[in-house]
């Protein structure tokens, strides 16, 4: 069972803010979310993303995606030809 990851959610302009390393860490927490709703996931908070299934996931993954989308692409170190 996957540990209970609670995304807080952001708006765009905050992403646009956000450096990338810090982007990509958002997105692989939101890739890590549980699919469904627990059962003991009971309370639902406007301002947090619990699983896959809720709209704020989806619009979250889209935003950082678009995000990364605009920035610049670097090879990895291991990669570059000298």
């Amino acid at each position: 069972m996957k540990k209970k990851r609670h995304i807080p959610v952001l708006g765009i302009d905050k992403l646009y803010e956000m450096h990338t390393g810090s982007l990509l860490s958002r997105l692989q927490a939101l890739r890590q979310c549980n699919e469904t709703r627990n059962d003991g996931d009971d309370i639902v908070f406007d301002n947090v993303i619990v699983s896959k299934d809720e709209e704020k996931w989806k619009v979250a993954y889209r935003q950082v995606k678009e995000v990364l989308a605009g920035r610049e692409h670097y090879q990895k170190k291991t990669r570059r030809i000298r």
